[in-house]
């Protein structure tokens, strides 16, 4: 397999070569980026236990190539591990993996027009409803289908998204097409993002829409999922001062429960000489335990979670997913970075709670504090330290002391948590 992807790459290299006269842009690009992260995890809320280590490594190798100015080709393969995990010296993984590897057509039919095919990145606004997950040592990208048209006042993309394949490609004989035929199993995306960078003077108002369908029948009757999710983000700049407010909704089918659920998210920014101060509030609907038909948590499934509700990261997908209560995260950042100075300073306080109380009235999860430093070692080189700590309220101490019966001592001490990373971009 591995000789036949360097005879593939080696005759794609000949191929273009071959036909370099003919090419307006002809130039190979070539790219790589490495991130190595480095932990240390006390997050269990116990100084009775040693804190967990480890380290996790992401390597990517990218190739590009334009032709005619009409055609991109763009291949990037990945290797994401924790240092260690092979537990041999003499094995490997097998672990290389496609990342991204699409065609873009440009100017299709005369008009700023594009379209991509194949496995992509995708990352737009805030990042609240799709990221690229750049935190994650594996990272997010998307299979599928998209259209880009940029003009003078507007960016829009229109995309669809295999999320999880109806079937595999089969030999077509009679056991591959049964009968009586079965449901189809697949989990699909279809949605556009635009955006108006000067809707007006010194304002941008972004728009999102998607429709997210699986259609896995977990109790066999339902559709696992048939949900649409529709947003608004506006961008206000003034001078030192500035402001972005999100609000976005979630309504269809969750099962058998009917959906109805939101995100709003506000931050009010300002930039003094050397300090950059910044008031946020991120708020995710939750369901209350007592409720039935309905299902009022909103899901962010393929957004930024490290970025927005506290660098230890306990809120992502796992957690929102095991308790349905939603999340209101109020915080304050400060980030100090002196002018043509190649270190800053980061310093975050955190507030949570959820958004619904829990069958025994509480929502205090607590409180989080995260630092930061980085330094730009060299031109696309950082070398971030980060250390955070979190005193638990009276709902996260419930949920980390469910059953004590696995341990013989509660978990309700303060929590730490703390890394050093480098990161490179060729």
């Amino acid at each position: 397999m591995k000789k036949m992807f360097l005879l593939l790459a080696f005759a794609l290299f000949f191929v273009f070569n071959l036909n370099a006269q003919e090419s307006s842009s002809n130039d190979w690009k070539f790219s790589g980026a490495s991130q190595i992260r480095a932990e240390l995890d006390g997050k269990d809320f116990s100084n009775k236990t040693y804190p967990l280590t480890y380290t996790s490594m992401r390597t990517r190798l990218a190739l590009g190539k334009s032709l005619w100015d009409k055609v991109d080709f763009f291949v990037q393969i990945q290797d994401s591990r924790v240092l260690g995990e092979t537990a041999n010296t003499l094995k490997n993984m097998k672990n290389i993996d496609l990342h991204q590897g699409y065609v873009q057509l440009n100017n299709l039919f005369a008009v700023p027009l594009s379209v991509q095919a194949g496995r992509f990145e995708m990352s737009y606004g805030t990042n609240h409803l799709f990221s690229a997950n750049l935190w994650n040592y594996q990272g997010r990208s998307f299979d599928g289908l998209r259209f880009i048209l940029k003009t003078e006042p507007m960016l829009l993309n229109v995309f669809s998204i295999t999320h999880t394949a109806s079937s595999a490609c089969l030999a077509p004989v009679p056991s591959s097409y049964k009968y009586p035929a079965e449901n189809d199993k697949g989990q699909s995306i279809y949605g556009f993002y635009a955006s108006f960078p000067n809707f007006f003077e010194g304002n941008t108002i972004d728009f999102t829409a998607f429709y997210d369908q699986n259609s896995k029948r977990t109790d066999s009757i339902h559709k696992d999922l048939k949900r649409f999710t529709a947003g608004l983000t506006y961008y206000f700049d003034y001078n030192d001062f500035s402001a972005i407010a999100e609000f976005d909704y979630q309504f269809g089918e969750y099962k058998s429960l009917d959906v109805a659920a939101y995100l709003a998210f506000l931050s009010l920014q300002y930039k003094f000489d050397y300090l950059t101060v910044s008031a946020n509030l991120d708020m995710l609907s939750g369901t209350d335990p007592a409720e039935t038909e309905k299902f009022n948590s909103f899901e962010t499934s393929y957004g930024a979670k490290h970025r927005y509700k506290g660098f230890m990261d306990y809120f992502g997908n796992a957690f929102l997913t095991a308790n349905n209560l939603g999340l209101g995260n109020y915080y304050l950042s400060f980030l100090f970075k002196m002018k043509e100075k190649p270190i800053s300073f980061q310093l975050d306080g955190h507030y949570f709670l959820t958004n619904k109380k829990n069958i025994n009235d509480l929502n205090d999860l607590g409180q989080e504090i995260d630092f930061m430093i980085k330094y730009a070692f060299a031109k696309g080189t950082t070398i971030e330290w980060g250390a955070s700590a979190f005193l638990q309220g009276d709902l996260m101490k419930e949920l980390w002391n469910k059953d004590l019966s696995k341990d013989d001592f509660p978990r309700k001490d303060i929590a730490f948590w703390s890394y050093l990373m480098l990161r490179l971009n060729l």
